[in-house]
């Protein structure tokens, strides 16, 4: 998975990189066929919400979808924990949407191949 990092008003340090690469390819389990993620790392600080971090990540997979998580926190590393089980979340939404596409194209061929199913009677095969 290709993982390019922007970051604004913040140095991005080496450990910092290291630290959310490794959390972001530990969704590799959940998802596979990434095209690309970007991850924005952000430090604002404002007169109401003090001094926060905040974390977004943007992952491009096939069929021209766009998943997206955001979070902020006051420690950068609590941000970048937290935007993962988000992302986890998105990811599911995209598999049930996928399956059921694919379910509804089965069911589709199924009719076109063998007809309507009537009520009370089985095919026989």
């Amino acid at each position: 998975m290709k993982i390019t990092f922007y970051a604004k008003n913040i140095k991005l340090t080496s450990d910092l990189e290291d630290y959310a690469r490794s959390k972001i390819n530990a969704l590799e389990h959940y998802i596979k066929n990434v095209l690309d993620c970007r991850v924005e790392l952000d430090y604002a600080s404002g007169q109401r919400t003090g001094q926060v971090y905040r974390v977004e990540v943007n992952m491009r997979v096939p069929k021209q979808y766009l998943l997206r998580a955001v979070h902020t926190a006051p420690d950068i590393h609590e941000a970048i924990d937290l935007v993962i089980p988000k992302l986890k979340k998105e990811i599911g939404k995209y598999k049930e949407k996928m399956e059921r596409r694919t379910e509804k194209k089965r069911s589709w061929s199924f009719r076109k191949m063998f007809g309507k199913k009537r009520k009370g009677r089985r095919f026989r095969f």
